[in-house]
């Protein structure tokens, strides 16, 4: 321990005290934040807009031109594209 010769603690001793425990608690909240964070990497983004993935779809390669123009069309709500869905 850190005591005076009388056996009190000085003012330096408990600044340097307080700072330790600012320190702990600090990295016991980042360890926190770290877990929480990790943890929900795992799960796809959930953020993009269905015209958005829609898109991306298509630039990779996945979609045909004609597929991709259906599918916007479909979710625009345009009509033709309905129509030809209940057709198919």
């Amino acid at each position: 321990m850190m005591h005076n010769w009388d056996g009190t603690w000085s003012a330096a001793n408990w600044l340097a005290m307080s700072a330790l425990m600012l320190v702990f608690w600090s990295v016991v909240v980042a360890g926190i934040v770290a877990v929480v964070r990790s943890s929900r990497g795992a799960h796809p983004r959930t953020d993009l807009a269905a015209g958005q993935i829609l898109d991306q779809r298509f630039a990779r390669g996945e979609l045909t031109e004609q597929e991709f123009l259906r599918r916007r069309d479909l979710l625009r709500g345009s009509g033709e594209a309905r129509a030809q869905t209940a057709d198919s």
